[in-house]
């Protein structure tokens, strides 16, 4: 090589040397987050912003989101759809009670692994959260965020009928029968009470009636997340029917929902509000939370459980475990979400007392703490059919309103949901 030549030759090797060195350092790990497009995940987790944040900190990582469908319904299929087409997404974010979300569960990864490495325990989480995701052995998603249910009574209402409540963690299924006994109020000749003693959360609901049966001692199926026998027939399902029924039949409750109409005492269904929309609502503020009256065995209820997880097809899980690490469990991120949306808190456990500091909107903190931090609670059930919540339903209502016998409808219910879970088991 001629003389005059070799400094430029040295130059270009500089140069491609820079080159190459500047896009290895600049060079992003790439991931692509679908997730589902209702409020109630992205504008309450404040996931757009938090996911700005998550890149202004990792600056190694690009973070694509794209929105799917609001509904459950059609985001199961995009999300198939696109595991079907070879697409590049690595998070996707189905809850675990959804209809569909067991056809899914084959195409995640196990975090157990990337949790060991972090030194990230189950126990980290509220009881009944990170249960929703574990499937065979596998983590299969990380908890963000609970939607939290305890029950609720109105103090006037008591105060005016002579009821001294017991203290917010001693109560049981008696006392709330006793509520319903002492304060439902009929005119004479009416056939509905002016006043409920208990509302039962309104029309015949699985997610006020399943936790019953664990209360009881007991589980409608054999398994939280996707069950394969039925256990309806069993005495603490029937115990938790008949329990439940009683409010219909006694005429302590409505068909629908009235404790923030001014017309129940006491709610089954009572979830998270502020104090504003009580204010609206009653007029007042003198009410008071208490985690779900004690069965005959235990207390607790099925939380429901927003999260993410991971594709096994990932091209990029390191960077993927990351992100979905840092929404589960970055405190900083919690103080902001909270401080912006006030609504539902964190499942790591860590977070939660943060929410009751920061969210000044929230009524009998303390209460809420009991309700989110009961060792009872559990998930909700994963079927895979949501045909079996929809059947259980209709059964019942027609027990409601006298059509059935309620011990004739549970053996029915129990044959007919084991052959609907069979065949859903069938189906590859």
């Amino acid at each position: 090589m001629s003389k005059k030549l070799m400094p430029s030759f040295h130059i270009l090797i500089i140069c491609l040397v820079m080159v190459l060195t500047t896009t290895a350092v600049t060079a992003k790990a790439k991931i692509t987050v679908f997730y589902h497009g209702a409020a109630g995940l992205w504008e309450y987790n404040d996931l757009i912003d938090a996911t700005q944040r998550f890149m202004d900190l990792n600056p190694d990582i690009e973070v694509e989101l794209i929105r799917g469908a609001s509904g459950w319904q059609e985001y199961i299929p995009q999300v198939l759809l696109h595991i079907a087409s070879g697409s590049d997404i690595d998070i996707i974010t189905p809850q675990p009670h959804w209809g569909g979300f067991i056809s899914l569960l084959d195409s995640v990864a196990d975090l157990s692994p990337y949790m060991e490495k972090d030194g990230l325990k189950p126990s980290d989480f509220l009881a009944g959260s990170i249960d929703a995701y574990n499937y065979n052995g596998k983590i299969t998603g990380l908890p963000i965020a609970v939607v939290l249910r305890g029950h609720v009574y109105n103090k006037r209402m008591l105060d005016e009928a002579g009821f001294v409540p017991p203290a917010i963690d001693e109560w049981t299924w008696d006392t709330v029968i006793e509520v319903g006994r002492k304060l439902t109020i009929r005119r004479s000749g009416e056939a509905i009470p002016s006043i409920a003693g208990v509302d039962v959360g309104g029309d015949v609901r699985p997610l006020i009636f399943f936790p019953l049966a664990t209360q009881a001692g007991g589980m409608f199926f054999d398994r939280f997340i996707n069950p394969t026998q039925s256990l309806i027939n069993t005495a603490p399902v029937r115990t938790a029917l008949q329990y439940f029924m009683s409010f219909y039949q006694n005429g302590y409750s409505f068909t629908n929902r009235r404790f923030y109409n001014k017309q129940a005492a006491y709610s089954m269904d009572a979830p998270l509000v502020t104090l504003d929309y009580i204010e609206q609502r009653l007029g007042h503020t003198d009410i008071q939370f208490i985690p779900a009256a004690k069965g005959p065995v235990k207390g607790g209820f099925q939380i429901g459980v927003q999260g993410l997880q991971m594709l096994s097809s990932s091209k990029n899980p390191e960077a993927a475990w990351r992100y979905i690490s840092y929404m589960a469990t970055s405190l900083e991120e919690v103080r902001i979400k909270y401080s912006k949306t006030q609504r539902e808190p964190s499942a790591y456990l860590k977070a939660l007392p943060l929410f009751f500091n920061l969210a000044d909107q929230v009524p009998c903190f303390e209460a809420w703490l009991a309700i989110a931090n009961h060792p009872d609670n559990t998930p909700r059930y994963s079927l895979k059919s949501a045909e079996i919540e929809t059947y259980l339903t209709d059964i019942l209502t027609s027990v409601m309103k006298g059509e059935k016998a309620l011990n004739a409808a549970i053996e029915e219910m129990h044959t007919a949901v084991q052959v609907m879970l069979d065949e859903s088991h069938k189906i590859k």
